[in-house]
Parts: structure tokens; C-alpha cells; sequence
């Protein structure tokens, strides 16, 4: 039926771009901007489709996991918040995960499928951390 095709069709998106929130963020997690990326945020990440990795996360409650979490999101006054380390840029900063609905960032589909041990084919940008490591 259409509700099927509807479900189907949230699915399906969901998988292209899982975003980053306070229930699934954890340290170490690749992740890359996402659709909601703001202007402010401008390339932090050396672009688009350049990976970081979640350094710190804070909590609505006040927990903190992680690496100056604390500091980069207060400044923000964001409660539900994680640090990135980019990889390009080696830049550092703080972005909502929830916080006032927004939703900066989405998991690196491909990099938690190369995890899981899936083959993928190679893009041009891998060969690069093939390289360094």
C-alpha cells in the first residue's frame, strides 16, 4: 500500500543520511556535514565530503564525554553538542546535535561500512589515507 511505499521511502533516505544525535553520537564515530550544515560553520571541514571524528560529546544533563566538550560548547550555550576534529583541516570546533533542531551532522556511511568489513568501491579521496597511514 502507499503507507508501505512512504515507510520504504523514509527508509531509504534515512540510510543516505543518518544524523548525528545525542542518543547515537560517540567518541571516535566518523562523521561528515550534513544537510543541515549552516553557513556559519563555512568549511571547517576542508569541504564537503571530507570526514571528521567525534572528540567530545555534551549531554542536556550536563555529562560530558570526552575532550573539551565542555569549553567549545559552552561557548555556544549548546546542551546537546559534539566536538569534530576534521581530518583535512585538523580544525576543532563544536556543532549542534540536536540542539534547538538542529542537526549539523551525519554519520560517514561508508567509512562504518568499510568497519563492518563491506567492500565498497574505492573513491579517489581514500587513496589519499591510504597513503598517509
Amino acid at each position: 500500500g502507499s503507507l508501505d511505499d512512504a515507510n520504504w521511502l523514509l527508509s531509504s533516505s534515512s540510510v543516505m543520511e543518518e544524523f548525528v544525535t545525542i542518543e547515537n553520537a560517540y567518541i571516535g564515530a566518523k562523521v561528515l556535514r550534513s544537510s543541515q550544515w549552516r553557513e556559519q560553520d563555512g568549511d571547517d571541514d576542508g569541504g564537503a565530503g571530507n570526514a571528521g571524528v567525534i572528540t567530545g560529546i555534551t549531554h542536556r544533563d550536563g555529562r560530558v564525554v570526552g575532550e573539551d566538550a565542555n569549553r567549545i560548547c559552552d561557548e555556544q550555550d549548546w546542551r546537546e553538542c559534539c566536538v569534530v576534529k576534521w581530518e583535512r583541516t585538523g580544525r576543532i570546533d563544536g556543532y549542534p546535535i540536536g540542539d534547538h533542531g538542529e542537526y549539523v551532522l551525519r554519520f560517514d556511511e561508508a567509512a562504518r561500512r568499510a568497519d563492518k568489513g563491506e567492500q565498497r568501491p574505492v573513491e579517489a579521496e581514500d587513496d589519499e589515507e591510504n597513503a598517509k597511514s
